[in-house]
């Protein structure tokens, strides 16, 4: 559990451990039983069905569409190889919302990290790691405020606060 499970307890966080089935009747339990409005799902492996996807996001350590379906280090990989073709020359965080399809649901925040010609997976993949770790609390909170909300069906229904586009830059640095 690298350490969360110590981390939730020391902060006074609940934590449960899903060990499956990871099906939609397991998924509502966990939510009436934990009574979470929010469903942030970060290093979440497993397709998520039976959430309202209003209420629940995803984030992606890598930019979407290119890298759907991909996780941990065949994201960096795709990205150098997208490089390498002259096809990319940044790669991303991304956060969306989930429906039943993986990486499907509408992207609301997505930031660029530069793509250096002496990357490997893991120096990418640690730049990456540090964009997510600055970049996720400050989205969440934007969304649990519903400043960034969507209405779960059309993704025409995608609302962002004013001065959005910030967020959407190149940084060099998180």
């Amino acid at each position: 559990m690298g350490g969360v499970r110590q981390r939730a307890d020391r902060l006074g966080v609940p934590f449960v451990y899903f060990a499956g089935p990871w099906d939609a009747s397991r998924y509502q339990q966990i939510a009436r039983d934990s009574g979470a409005g929010f469903f942030a799902l970060s290093g979440w492996l497993k397709l998520v069905l039976g959430l309202d996807p209003r209420f629940t996001f995803n984030i992606h350590p890598g930019p979407l569409p290119e890298t759907e379906g991909l996780y941990s280090h065949f994201v960096h990989e795709a990205a150098l190889a997208a490089f390498g073709r002259d096809k990319n020359t940044r790669s991303a965080v991304c956060m969306h919302f989930v429906t039943p399809k993986y990486d499907d649901g509408p992207i609301f925040f997505r930031k660029e990290v530069k793509i250096w010609t002496n990357d490997s997976p893991d120096t990418l993949g640690a730049r990456v790691n540090e964009f997510e770790l600055c970049w996720q609390p400050i989205i969440t909170n934007l969304v649990v405020q519903r400043e960034i909300r969507w209405d779960g069906r059309d993704p025409d229904s995608l609302r962002f606060p004013i001065g959005y586009r910030i967020l959407r830059e190149y940084d060099e640095h998180p």
